[in-house]
């Protein structure tokens, strides 16, 4: 049987030369600043690693904002929050997504408070969404439960026989599938000898996911590409009918009232209740069109000017009486690697039009995979207000 900790997401390497390197650690040599960081390791093409991601050794993230490599230095959107030294990794996007390996590290989870007496490391799952949560010891049973943010009641409780890592999952779903968890690495004799439950807050860490909030946009905005090669880390069991899809975060639908002519001018629809307020996109079922939304005021929406062809759809007016719906922010294409190796031109490849499912099949022991994130920024985003662009495996 294939668990949801069994498939895992990885961050991809720009420099690596086989599948399941370390990341490498670039060091933080003399001039660097906290708006710059520099090393004579970086030599790849002037404005390579444009709007990738890095990871300081103090665990604060940033996003590259220029990339000089005649200088070898990395311009940063977001200054750091103190003189940086040690080391840092690159998360790879855009240009330096292209023809990459897996690492061996996988992608950043949530974080949380502290934790027990006894809990070494912890891993949270993002399909955990964020909020509090419970983490149950059972002294006299030997047994962790957890309570994912959202969930009722605790999951079933797992035995702790010694020490090592540990898969607690939560309340199975409606539909009966169990895919919450947190993973947890302990030291069997450190936890309490009494019964005890932790309160957990869990977050997402500022600037770790798309850099969709900070990043300087041309004229007509801009196209990044992230590349989330996977594994069937399962030591027992093949993945059957392995699936992908965008997350579609808000699901609203409502009807145009009027019409709207593709320009910056704003049109109404019959009811917004469920829509988002501000930062979103929304998908024409009638027209097979869609458009951005800068924001919301009752149900008036507030657009982008709609022009050419957006992410697969081309421009057409919309009609009064046309149906829309809230829309996934990105769109998702297969990467299927070749030796382990991941597509040359990430742009190449066959993206999705919006949230359907993409079919893997099936990913026998130890096999890898990738998906491919497209996400369009326009040159009039307003900041995203409590949406989160995610990807979803599916699998029997």
């Amino acid at each position: 049987m294939i668990y949801a900790h069994d498939l895992q997401f990885y961050i991809s390497k720009f420099d690596g030369s086989a599948d399941g390197e370390a990341l490498t650690d670039f060091a933080v040599v003399a001039g660097s600043t906290v708006d710059k960081l520099i090393n004579t390791g970086l030599t790849e093409a002037d404005d390579y690693f444009n709007d990738s991601i890095v990871h300081m050794s103090t665990g604060e993230y940033s996003h590259v904002e220029n990339s000089d490599q005649s200088g070898t230095y990395l311009d940063l959107f977001r200054s750091l929050s103190a003189t940086p030294a040690g080391t840092f990794n690159v998360i790879p996007v855009g240009t330096a997504a292209n023809s990459n390996y897996r690492s061996s590290e996988r992608i950043p989870g949530l974080v949380s408070t502290s934790f027990m007496a006894g809990i070494d490391s912890y891993y949270v799952a993002h399909i955990n969404g964020t909020g509090q949560a419970y983490l149950s010891w059972d002294e006299g049973l030997s047994e962790m439960s957890f309570k994912a943010p959202g969930d009722t009641v605790y999951g079933a409780g797992v035995e702790i026989s010694g020490d090592g890592t540990y898969y607690i999952y939560g309340q199975p779903s409606s539909s009966g599938s169990v895919d919450k968890y947190i993973e947890i690495t302990v030291t069997d004799l450190s936890l309490p000898a009494v019964d005890t439950i932790d309160s957990l807050t869990i977050t997402r860490t500022e600037a770790v996911t798309l850099p969709n909030t900070a990043g300087e946009q041309s004229a007509v905005g801009i196209v990044r590409y992230i590349l989330l090669p996977f594994k069937n880390n399962s030591s027992t069991d093949i993945a059957r009918r392995v699936s992908a899809s965008p997350s579609l975060a808000v699901v609203a639908d409502s009807n145009v009232d009027g019409a709207w002519d593709n320009s910056i001018t704003p049109f109404d629809i019959d009811d917004a209740t469920g829509f988002p307020t501000a930062s979103f996109w929304v998908l024409n079922e009638t027209t097979d069109d869609c458009a951005y939304i800068r924001y919301r005021s009752g149900n008036t929406l507030y657009p982008s000017a709609r022009t050419g062809v957006l992410r697969g759809k081309t421009a057409s007016a919309w009609a009064d009486g046309d149906v829309i719906r809230t829309w996934s922010d990105v769109d998702i294409a297969l990467a299927a690697p070749v030796a382990d190796l991941f597509p040359a031109d990430l742009s190449s490849l066959s993206f999705t039009s919006g949230d359907e499912n993409l079919v893997i099949g099936n990913m026998a022991i130890g096999d890898i995979y990738g998906v491919c994130v497209r996400e369009t920024v326009l040159d009039t985003v307003y900041p995203i207000d409590n949406l989160l662009s995610q990807v979803d495996l599916a699998w029997l």
